[in-house]
């Protein structure tokens, strides 16, 4: 396995060819000295290049690519930086006497694209929505049960238990028309969805583009300065790199090339903007693996998984200096992160020990779901490769993004394999993002990846918890009780590996995939 891939490292790290950007113009001054004078391009129309898109234009396709949202519609709460949660829609909120409700005065000079008034009441339509039809922003209001419009300007957000994460967690609700959805229906607004955002839907094409225009009637507060944004589903990394090179592309955002393509860029003159971003796992989906009686269910069979796999290597050839091994399911920063975890061993001989003692001395057969656009083929190929080292045969079963998202959420009669690639964005410091795919049935009653009544005790006290600290010390007994029970391949933490053109002003990145365009401008 070393030597199969040491050969991949050695590609990886192959040099790429460059076409270097032109460099700005020098501009006489009064002075007599030289200086760059910065001109704006007259056309703004800002090109993105992204991993993927979003399978529909609607929230109902994804909890994060906040990015591809933002034009369109509005959230309750943005992120500033260091995920300072900040208002939006949202000027105020505040949290009951007990804890259990949460309330939310909006602004009142908001509208849709159709001239429609964006209320209170198209707030705690949009949280049913989520509730009932279990949109994924499911995953950062989950202990929510209910949502009520007590006034225009107002919505109480009910919850089962303390939750100090809601404000941080409705910085993904993205505000639906009521009245225009419950008129034509979900299927028609899928084809011509309107928001509150100061942008309309021009096209979209799944797995291809989307392309957005500045709408005609202003927007209560945000004045963008592109006319015209277009995001492309480029996922060959290559691509993404020579596409920001020609100027096919301005921006790359998800992007898919490797560390030292990254390397490559910055000294042609490219910016990279890298952020802790996610954390690299194989899961195992314990409702599936105990439904097979497959060997996942044996404790000593999961360790062994974990010790074939050598992640200081993977690491490094996936992430070079952008990504560090790592062995629990939190991003560094995090209250859920616990710094003194070390890194499990590489050790090929313990983990065949485990098996034969496991009863299964000449392996077994496994089966990984993966997403052609969420997973590089490296990662798949070289977990395939560790396991059968020790005997474990994995079947890799690729899927578009949008059949692999209704896999993972158990929608459309799908359900995901025992194994599947995947992490947790932690995108708010309270690893709230877990709470779809962690926890005895709940919130998604279909399939779960692990269920632990302890683990979930422990993390509803963290949720209730007020005082910083106290919490703190809650979450780190929960990460402690997930990771002795194994219940994935603990793999890597990686950062974010954005970049854009030398032509690109004003864009800020507070969190990794929660950004907006409306400040950027690009120069000649």
């Amino acid at each position: 396995m070393r030597d199969w891939f040491h050969r991949i490292a050695v590609l990886a790290l192959l040099p790429l060819t460059a076409c270097m950007p032109a460099a700005p113009v020098a501009q006489p001054s009064t002075g007599g000295a030289t200086t760059p004078v910065e001109v704006r391009e007259e056309n703004q129309s800002l090109r993105v290049i992204a991993g993927a898109l979003i399978g529909n234009p609607t929230p109902q396709a994804s909890n994060s690519n906040a990015y591809q949202y933002f034009p369109l519609y509005d959230s309750l709460t943005v992120f500033g930086e260091e995920a300072k949660v900040l208002p939006w829609v949202a000027t105020k909120w505040e949290s009951s006497a007990d804890g259990l409700t949460w309330t939310f005065t909006i602004r009142n000079d908001m509208t849709f694209s159709n001239g429609d008034k964006l209320t209170a009441e198209d707030v705690a339509y949009t949280v049913q929505q989520v509730l009932t039809k279990r949109w994924p922003q499911l995953t950062y209001i989950s202990t929510v049960t209910e949502a009520r419009a007590t006034s225009p300007t107002t919505v109480d957000l009910v919850t089962r238990q303390i939750d100090v994460t809601i404000p941080s967690g409705t910085t993904y609700l993205w505000i639906v028309p009521k009245d225009y959805m419950e008129r034509v229906g979900f299927d028609a607004f899928v084809q011509k969805p309107i928001g509150s955002g100061p942008y309309e839907l021009v096209e979209f094409r799944v797995a291809d583009r989307i392309v957005y225009r500045k709408r005609a009637t202003p927007h209560a507060f945000r004045t963008p300065i592109p006319d015209e944004i277009t995001i492309r589903a480029v996922v060959d990394g290559a691509q993404q790199v020579n596409g920001l090179r020609t100027g096919e592309g301005h921006i790359v955002a998800g992007a898919t090339y490797q560390a030292d393509a990254a390397e490559v860029l910055k000294r042609e003159g490219f910016t990279i903007v890298n952020k802790p971003t996610g954390i690299g796992s194989i899961r195992f989906t314990q409702s599936v693996y105990e439904a097979k009686n497959s060997p996942l269910k044996d404790k000593r069979v999961r360790e062994a998984l974990n010790y074939a796999v050598d992640r200081v290597t993977l690491t490094r050839v996936l992430y070079g200096s952008y990504g560090r091994p790592d062995s629990q399911f939190s991003l560094p920063g995090s209250q859920y992160y616990d710094p003194n975890v070390p890194i499990w061993p590489y050790d090929v001989q313990k983990a065949k020990q485990l098996l034969a003692e496991a009863g299964y001395p000449n392996g077994f057969k496994l089966e990984m779901d993966y997403s052609t656009s969420m997973s590089s083929p490296t990662l798949i190929q070289a977990i395939q490769g560790y396991l059968r080292d020790i005997g474990v045969e994995v079947s890799a079963n690729a899927f578009e993004q949008g059949v692999y998202v209704d896999k993972v959420y158990g929608r459309a009669g799908q359900s995901i394999s025992e194994m599947s690639p995947g992490g947790n964005g932690d995108t708010n410091g309270f690893n709230s993002g877990t709470r779809v795919f962690i926890g005895c049935g709940r919130p998604s009653q279909q399939q779960y990846f692990y269920c632990n009544p302890e683990w979930d005790r422990l993390m509803d006290a963290a949720y209730a918890e007020r005082d910083d600290a106290k919490r703190r010390q809650i979450f780190l007994q929960a990460n402690k009780v997930m990771r002795d029970d194994v219940p994935m391949i603990f793999l890597y933490t990686a950062d974010s590996l954005l970049s854009h053109s030398p032509k690109v002003r004003g864009w800020r990145v507070p969190m990794p995939l929660s950004f907006r365009f409306d400040e950027v401008y690009l120069v000649k």
